[in-house]
């Protein structure tokens, strides 16, 4: 199913592994020109330049469809051309993929991943015409076929933002389905443990996939955590203004997720620490900082201006004590833990700025009497070329 090649990926996985260890300085230069000597691995761009390619491939896709939406003017003529026109784009991508060995260029993610923007929405826009009894369920006319697509994308590319659109669009179609609240709630928060429990039970899994692996468990994760949490949306506005004490829920459903809030991320916490995962223990902190914080919307408490203040001092001290528990173990370790940074991960910020800042300086470069032709011009002075007795 996947267009990559094994040996290829792992190739690319032990790359960079092995330039992160000289980066670290684990391992000399010799022997990373040993593992750059094993082959050509695919191109794969750096996170500035592929994002730049991605932006310019979306945008050529977008100026198509909205052209052949400015020329057809019929919506259903519309939805028939972005339905068509997505095959040839996703055909385009495999055959970038395939002619040239892009592997993370950002052309081909965009042709992908437009291919099936273009899909839904015109599939979305047909269904709705032919059938105007679906406009009472757009949400899962939207959702089903997002739900396929991504789940090909990511199965076929491997690209871990099509995961997390899985992950997002079988949301939407859960509550799509028009159920009660509660029960919608629960649902998703179920089929989210029976997709993390698959997940973590499998014990097979390539080692250059166990990066993306742990990334969409802990999306599965947080999913489960959001979905239970009933008082996301009573934190305030953006204005930072406090809304003024409520009184607490009633019911079962409501402090059954009140329990669920403080178990969930303590579980998940323990079992990212036993299995060493970054991204688990990482997605449990965030988690855990969330209950915290919606514990006294949860309770009915008033909650104050200086919450976050002292909030913050906590976690700072929190912080500061398990660094040095950490540093004060054999060799600034416990349990092999550590407070240290041991790989130097790639730094594609630098690149990203660098990019930035050449955009922005080709924008400001021109002449200023390309835009201001009042400037000012000499006349050829004959005073040491001051201007004097020229054209005064």
């Amino acid at each position: 199913m996947r267009i990559f090649r094994e040996e290829d990926e792992r190739r690319i996985y032990e790359l960079e592994l092995a330039r992160a260890w000289k980066r670290s300085g684990l391992i000399d230069q010799e022997r990373l020109a040993l593992v750059e000597a094993q082959g050509e691995p695919p191109a794969l761009a750096a996170i500035a330049i592929r994002l730049l390619f991605f932006g310019f491939a979306a945008l050529a896709l977008v100026s198509i469809a909205v052209y052949a939406g400015w020329k057809l003017h019929d919506e259903t003529s519309v939805g028939t051309f972005l339905l068509l026109f997505s095959v040839p784009c996703w055909i385009l991508g495999e055959w970038l993929i395939r002619r040239y060995r892009l592997y993370r260029f950002g052309v081909e993610e965009a042709l992908v991943t437009g291919a099936g923007v273009q899909f839904c929405l015109g599939l979305n826009i047909l269904a709705l015409r032919n059938s105007p009894s679906l406009n009472a369920h757009t949400l899962l006319v939207w959702s089903l076929p997002a739900t396929a697509i991504c789940i090909a994308a990511y199965l076929r590319f491997g690209y871990l933002y099509a995961g997390f659109g899985a992950i997002l669009s079988i949301a939407c179609l859960v509550f799509g389905l028009n159920w009660s609240t509660n029960l919608s709630r629960l649902l998703l928060a179920s089929l989210y443990g029976v997709l993390l429990y698959a997940s973590t039970a499998r014990r097979e899994v390539p080692d250059y996939e166990k990066g993306r692996w742990d990334m969409l468990q802990a999306g599965l994760f947080l999913g489960i955590y959001l979905i239970l949490n009933l008082q996301l949306s009573g934190l305030g506005d953006w204005r930072g203004r406090w809304s003024p004490a409520a009184a607490p829920g009633s019911g079962a459903f409501y402090w059954f997720t009140f329990a669920a809030i403080w178990i969930l991320p303590a579980c998940w916490l323990y079992w990212g620490v036993l299995a060493r995962r970054r991204a688990a223990i990482d997605s449990g902190c965030v988690a855990a900082l969330i209950t915290l914080i919606t514990n006294k919307p949860y309770l009915g408490m008033e909650r104050h201006v200086w919450d976050p203040a002292i909030l913050g001092a906590l976690m700072m001290g929190l912080a500061i004590w398990l660094s040095r528990w950490l540093n004060s173990g054999p060799d600034k370790k416990r349990n092999g833990f550590t407070a240290r940074q041991l790989i130097q991960e790639r730094d594609d910020g630098l690149a990203a700025a660098q990019l930035l800042g050449a955009a922005v300086a080709g924008s400001t470069a021109a002449p200023a009497h390309a835009t201001n032709p009042e400037i000012f011009r000499g006349r050829g002075g004959k005073s040491g070329g001051a201007g004097a007795g020229g054209g005064y």
